[in-house]
């Protein structure tokens, strides 16, 4: 039986971080689920093992993620590829039963990238700070398009404009609290 197909061990506690310690395992369970959908060849194992590590974002927003990763989806043009409610989960007795049609994973390719995220109850959430995702583009139009989508109802904190390394370069706040920064950079 895949790790993802485990029971969920349930443990007696006595903080609140036990809901935020469950999500995040939750979370690598459920990140694994999408390795284990498809059995990989004996053969391939040696190659996919020798691949090099990816680093892939993990946002976590305070109740809007569904709303955020189909505004994602539509403007830089993923796809989601998986999601799971907290309702989908072992978590569904754990949480307020607002909060159980609330994203607790959610998967989303754009290009050969993954992007996750998943909502963080009231009392775990943290606002974004000291980090921005950053999005280089090729076309100097795309990275108009795109910025102008993600600044809508946002903030701007550096207009999109020529820099001395880029042909484009801004950086914004959007409307569901993620800081981005784009990059169009200057063909060779």
């Amino acid at each position: 039986m895949p790790n993802w197909q485990m029971p969920f061990p349930r443990a007696k506690t006595h903080n609140k971080s036990f809901a935020t310690a469950a999500l995040a395992v939750l979370r690598v369970i459920s990140a694994q689920k999408d390795r284990y959908q498809h059995e990989t060849p004996d053969h391939l194992q040696t190659a996919r093992q020798n691949q090099s590590m990816k680093l892939n974002p993990y946002l976590n927003f305070p109740g809007n993620c569904a709303a955020a990763f189909q505004f994602y989806e539509q403007h830089l043009g993923g796809k989601i590829t998986m999601t799971i409610t907290f309702a989908d989960s072992p978590l569904a007795d754990e949480v307020p039963s607002e909060w159980r049609g609330k994203i607790l994973h959610t998967r989303m390719m754009v290009g050969d990238v993954v992007l996750m995220g998943g909502d963080e109850l009231p009392e775990d959430y943290i606002a974004p700070q000291g980090f921005n995702v950053t999005l280089n583009v090729e076309q100097t139009a795309r990275a108009e398009r795109i910025f102008a989508a993600l600044s809508e109802s946002g903030t701007v904190t550096v207009p999109l404009q020529e820099t001395f390394w880029a042909a484009r370069y801004g950086m914004l706040m959007d409307q569901f609290g993620i800081p981005w920064m784009i990059n169009c950079e200057r063909a060779a």
